[in-house]
């Protein structure tokens, strides 16, 4: 199955609200207390930047991105 490119602004927007939803499934938080973590973090910005190359990963993979950038901006 052909991956779709992410290159528009809408659908750089529809990958981050993904990756918004699936982490807060995932780790169990509300989506808002997500979106505030991404914020404080700089996920969002991360993941608007690079939504084309993180688009071609698997979800968990683009968890474990976000969890290893979270981690190492906690850690600067």
């Amino acid at each position: 199955m052909a991956v779709k490119k992410i290159n528009s602004t809408n659908d750089k927007v529809r990958f981050v609200t993904l990756c918004v939803i699936t982490y807060s499934e995932q780790k169990k938080k509300s989506v808002q207390s997500t979106a505030a973590l991404f914020n404080r973090y700089g996920v969002t910005d991360f993941l608007f930047k690079f939504a084309e190359t993180e688009g071609g990963l698997t979800m968990s993979n683009i968890i474990e991105d976000i969890d290893i950038f979270i981690r190492n901006r906690k850690n600067a």
